[in-house]
């Protein structure tokens, strides 16, 4: 195909195309469930692409530019839709386009997830009837089964709670609009430099008909958004800095003066997608393949160019060498590219039997001992737990608590305010600032946190209790190998380490547990995930060789929901201090 680099030309995100001719306008006629509506749909869709490869061959700019905006959904769908027939008929139409000169874009890197192996993740034809019916939902709600939603599939009852409760979150009943969903979506995404997320994220505000002057920047974005970026800085790295003032700004009456029911909203969204950015970096999940970070060109077999490739292109193609560095948002840090130890070497085997013991049977005696010493005590000392809680944290013992600062894609810094805040270690930031840990016997999710919310935006409660509930009890008794075990110390002492990072005490816990059940290396990965994602290497995830992916997946959701829970809970509490101070 001639005229090839105005085809790759990459130099602009988004392109100006008819409100019929946009993405998520163009394949929605796929949203059904109905074969035959779906043949008429892959019918339509495949006859307007091959015009317009037709057209472009002829030099047509206004067909290369529905190419360039097309071609990367149909890949995604030849590859990542729940129906085969439709796979198999894109995939048809990418062979034939390529064979006839066409560039068609191809995977950057194989697979939902860096970290994963493609064969341990459930596949998008999944006989297993719960997954496919959950796979065939997302699919509905917005043609795309993220990557996310792949690998989180082989936990079909936390993938249901997950679903439901974003799909309300982003298109359910709301105070705000589908468009300011997004853009906060984006504003929270942004504070871990997430690039996978910011680009679905700013891809559906598109879709949404969201004003395309927002995407310039946190200076372009209406004032009372603007007002958000504090609480939303201070929410996602120091927590309990957040108290009843920062509700009463945003409150305060005036033209760009948030309503409680927005606001609610809004920091439900904004704890949401920061916990989301954890799970997306700490399972490695690699950019969708319909992002400019997920797909690259290579010159069809047939085609008379030689060298139309640009320079974007070309360096795509290198980081499908480098699917950490893609991940990461194509060259938003270099941490990601740390390669880790070779399968089998004294490192790898170091690295991982010191996570949680020697092996598995180890971290299995070690529960069990936990559980037999627990049924015979009594209540632990209150004193005693908040000696060893102050001093469990631990995070400036080595290198995780240093920010990224290496530069952020162009499609990110500009939502990016004030880059230098970060996580502190609380037990150092509160002993210098004199902030008291979060007692949850004062103000918990199940007395407290659940009715507020509940109250100021409406059903949002029953769908994050669900994910709460389901990740609290989420077990198959068992660990790698090891049948008929009863996992839930260390479930319990993942989420309480959470919590005791982000300054979240519980009287009744024996936080010696942690100590007991979590070693050095898993908790160095524990921290990075929750309080640096951006950080979070191939090799720091290698502590967790000892467990099967399925399980590796697991303890991500723990990590996600602390994380989310945690937020939630600094956040009501200041606004019901606000609500009390009020009254």
């Amino acid at each position: 195909m001639d005229g090839g680099e105005d085809f790759y030309d990459d130099s602009q995100d988004l392109v100006d195309l008819s409100d019929d001719d946009k993405s998520s306008r163009f394949f929605s006629d796929l949203l059904t469930r109905s074969e035959s509506s779906l043949a008429a749909a892959v019918t339509k869709i495949d006859t307007s692409v091959r015009i317009w490869a037709h057209q472009a061959a002829m030099k047509d700019d206004n067909a290369v530019c529905l190419l360039r905006c097309h071609l990367p959904t149909v890949l995604r769908l030849s590859l990542e839709c729940p129906s085969k027939e439709v796979r198999r008929c894109f995939s048809k139409l990418l062979h034939d386009l390529e064979e006839h000169g066409t560039p068609v874009p191809k995977p950057v890197a194989e697979g939902p997830s860096t970290f994963i192996p493609l064969s341990e993740v459930p596949a998008i034809d999944t006989n297993v009837e719960e997954v496919a019916r959950l796979f065939q939902d997302a699919f509905v709600y917005d043609c795309r089964i993220s990557h996310i939603t792949q690998v989180m599939g082989d936990h079909p009852a936390y993938l249901d709670c997950h679903i439901r409760a974003q799909h309300y979150l982003m298109l359910g009943d709301g105070s705000l609009s589908f468009q300011w969903r997004a853009m906060v979506g984006v504003m929270a995404a942004t504070r871990h430099r997430c690039g996978p997320l910011v680009r679905l994220l700013l891809k559906n505000f598109v879709d949404l008909d969201g004003n395309e002057a927002w995407l310039k920047g946190i200076d372009s974005l209406p004032e009372k958004l603007q007002n958000l970026m504090t609480i939303n800085k201070i929410l996602a790295h120091q927590p309990w800095l957040i108290t009843h003032n920062h509700i009463q700004e945003l409150l305060k009456p005036g033209p760009n003066s948030w309503s409680m029911g927005e606001l609610v909203h809004a920091l439900v969204l904004l704890a949401h997608w920061h916990a989301m950015a954890g799970f997306s970096f700490g399972c490695g999940i690699n950019p969708e393949l319909d992002m400019p970070e997920g797909h690259t060109y290579t010159v069809g077999a047939t085609s008379k160019s030689e060298s139309t490739m640009t320079k974007d292109d070309e360096d795509r193609s290198q980081q499908a060498a480098s699917p950490d560095a893609a991940r990461n948002g194509a060259s938003c840090t270099t941490h990601g590219t740390s390669s880790p130890p070779a399968p089998g070497s004294d490192d790898s085997h170091s690295v991982g039997m010191a996570a949680v013991g020697k092996d598995i049977g180890d971290l299995a005696e070690k529960m069990k001992g936990i559980q037999a010493t627990d049924d015979g005590e009594e209540e632990p000392d209150e004193t005693c737990q908040m000696d060893q809680f102050q001093r469990i944290d631990g995070c400036s013992e080595n290198g995780d608590a240093e920010s990224d600062s290496s530069p952020c894609p162009d499609y990110i810094s500009p939502f990016l305010d004030d880059p230098a805040f970060c996580h502190e270690n609380f037990s150092e930031r509160g002993t210098m600032s004199g902030i008291r840990p979060f007692r949850l016997h004062d103000y918990c999710w199940e007395d407290h946190g659940f009715s507020l919310v509940n109250r100021l935006y409406s059903d949002i409660g029953p769908l994050l209790d669900a994910k709460f509930s389901c990740v609290s009890s989420l077990t198959y008794n068992k660990v790698g190998d090891l049948e008929n075990i009863d996992t839930s110390p260390f479930r319990q002492a993942i989420f309480n380490y959470i919590h005791c990072i982000k300054g979240i005490f519980h009287d009744d816990y024996k936080y010696s547990e942690v100590n007991d059940l979590l070693g050095r290396d898993f908790k160095s990965y524990v921290r990075k995930v929750t309080c640096f994602p951006e950080l979070v290497t191939s090799a720091d995830f290698q502590c967790l060789e000892m467990f099967k992916a399925s399980e590796r997946v697991h303890i991500n959701f723990l990590l996600l929901e602390a994380r989310l829970q945690a937020e939630l809970l600094y956040a009501l509490r200041a606004l019901n201090a606000y609500i009390t101070m009020r009254s």
